[in-house]
């Protein structure tokens, strides 16, 4: 599990008709939040641990934590269906998955 939801519990019934599961092939398990925002924070504490450029890191948390975030990747998953980030760390290549589940 790559992170912890903090804003809906997956585990209690829910209205919700949409819940968001972050993937990072190779470096983190999948988890699955009821929040798009809770998993733009996930993936915002896994690139912070991760070493990366820090420019890059600027960039891309800039994307995923900054104010609007949360409309600016919803505008990309409504568009492309999902929100991908790629990103290399020590070498080695990965993308960061965002999709509605």
């Amino acid at each position: 599990m790559i992170g912890t939801c903090n804003r809906g519990d997956l585990n209690r019934e829910h209205t919700l008709s949409t819940a968001y599961t972050l993937t990072i092939e190779g470096l983190a398990e999948p988890t699955t939040c009821i929040d798009l925002q809770d998993a733009l924070d996930i993936l915002a504490e896994v690139l912070r641990r991760t070493p990366i450029r820090p420019d890059r890191l600027s960039a891309y948390l800039w994307m995923i934590s900054g104010e609007g975030a949360a409309d600016r990747v919803g505008d990309f998953m409504r568009r492309d269906g999902e929100f991908l980030l790629r990103f290399t760390s020590a070498n080695q290549r990965y993308v960061a998955v965002i999709r509605q589940s």
